[in-house]
């Protein structure tokens, strides 16, 4: 997969965003002492809100979503936290690997809970591609922190969602029978086991060094969602899912319809089909579109 014209979505989409954009690493230690990497941008007037947010798997919080930080920082008042999840990104663990599939859900519990100290301000949780698969896990994991609401960008729902695009292009290259048998083992065999292999251009690994190429049958796990109808149904906070009209990945119009599947309280939810989006270009702005919900869900 060397050449530009065989990728499943273009980088090129995204090349520049947030490159002007400086922001501190900060670390926090989670469960098992594993020192988790994020980034704080914190608005210069009083915060109205705060939202943290996951970027996809195999890639890291500087790969396109300072942008969306910023925007919401600079125009919202709301403060944002990206997060690489370990075995990504700055933060440690072994390379796209976690110890169990719960791993991820405590180091986003840690995460809310530095969030939640000394104020009662509204927080969210969203997430973009696998990130949204996590984020849809999180939010039915049974130890979980309350947030005020979620945030699906172009999420990967798994292969049970039926929104792949039709003839796509892979994006990844699945080893299947390592899940067979792990399923079969009640998660005892192979779990560390390189599994799921990204199809990233020799460039874009070689401009992006903290990119992965590879995660574990325990990582893709914990990312993907096993039952996305039944787990959104479970949803009982607002939500907003946006996915671009040109999504290399998905149907649009498939993922939208899961948004119609929340227990919903007053009827808070967004969902929109972004014109001449794709998959990573909607990161350019979808900023403002976060932060217009957040607004109107805060009224």
């Amino acid at each position: 997969m060397g050449q530009e014209n065989q990728q499943a979505f273009s980088f090129d989409e995204i090349k520049g965003n947030g490159k002007d954009i400086s922001a501190e690493p900060l670390q926090f230690e989670s469960y098992d002492k594993t020192k988790i990497n994020y980034y704080q941008f914190i608005p210069d007037s009083s915060v109205i809100a705060k939202l943290i947010f996951i970027h996809g798997g195999g890639a890291h919080s500087r790969l396109g979503y300072f942008k969306l930080a910023q925007k919401l920082k600079d125009s919202f008042n709301i403060e944002t936290l990206l997060i690489d999840i370990r075995g990504h990104g700055l933060s440690e663990g072994n390379r796209g690997d976690c110890p169990n599939i719960n791993s991820l859900n405590k180091d986003i519990s840690s995460m809310i809970q530095i969030a939640k100290t000394g104020n009662k301000l509204p927080i969210y949780l969203g997430g973009h591609s696998s990130g949204g698969g996590l984020v849809l896990n999180y939010s039915n994991w049974k130890k979980k922190e309350t947030v005020n609401g979620y945030f699906f960008i172009s999420p990967e729902l798994g292969y049970k969602s039926n929104t792949d695009r039709e003839n796509r292009m892979p994006f990844a290259t699945v080893k299947i029978w390592k899940f067979v048998i792990n399923g079969m083992s009640q998660g005892l065999f192979l779990q560390h086991s390189k599994a799921v292999f990204f199809n990233y251009p020799e460039t874009i690994i070689k401009d992006n060094p903290l990119i992965l190429t590879s995660i574990s049958v325990n990582m893709a796990n914990a990312l993907t969602p096993n039952n996305p109808k039944k787990q959104f149904r479970k949803i009982i906070e607002p939500i907003a899912l946006f996915i671009g009209e040109q999504d290399e990945l998905f149907e649009p119009q498939k993922v939208i319809e899961y948004a119609n599947l929340p227990i919903l309280k007053n009827n808070k939810t967004i969902a929109k089909i972004l014109p001449n989006r794709k998959h990573l270009s909607i990161l350019n702005d979808i900023g403002y579109e976060i932060g217009s919900t957040i607004k109107q869900w805060n009224e």
